[in-house]
């Protein structure tokens, strides 16, 4: 048994930094929602539905009221391809956009701002939307 503890040892450390490498080469991502619709838009309460999802993982639908935020996290596919979209909808009207593209990641932002003009990546939904929203049909 003493003859074999060495080597049990030796393999638990080799693990330890596989384990760690791998990790370090696979890259965490959070990417936030944050609801910045005017209390006013529609005359109604503000209930907005954000939906992501990628080929692997579904996230539902999640209600989020005006100045909530919603995050979700997620590692990158060692060997890429992880994209995730959402959808918004929004009572009457309704948009789509790429929430994280792998192949693209430096083009993306991680967070996101749903203003009344649609998705934008500016806090306080500045400038052009991303998308813009469109009436449901």
């Amino acid at each position: 048994m003493k003859q074999k503890l060495p080597m049990i040892l030796l393999a638990a450390v080799v693990f330890a930094t596989v384990i760690e490498s791998v990790t370090a080469i696979l890259d965490a991502v959070t990417i936030g929602v944050t609801n910045q619709l005017s209390s006013s838009n529609g005359g109604g309460a503000v209930v907005l539905i954000v939906h992501c999802q990628s080929g692997d993982n579904d996230l539902g639908g999640q209600e989020t009221d005006v100045g909530s935020r919603y995050t979700w996290h997620f590692v990158t596919n060692l060997f890429g391809g992880t994209y995730f979209w959402c959808d918004l909808d929004l009572g009457d009207r309704r948009l789509s956009f790429t929430a994280f593209d792998q192949e693209k990641r430096g083009r993306f932002a991680s967070e996101f701002y749903v203003g009344d003009g649609g998705v934008y990546k500016e806090f306080g939904c500045g400038g052009n939307p991303i998308v813009a929203w469109r009436p449901k049909g």
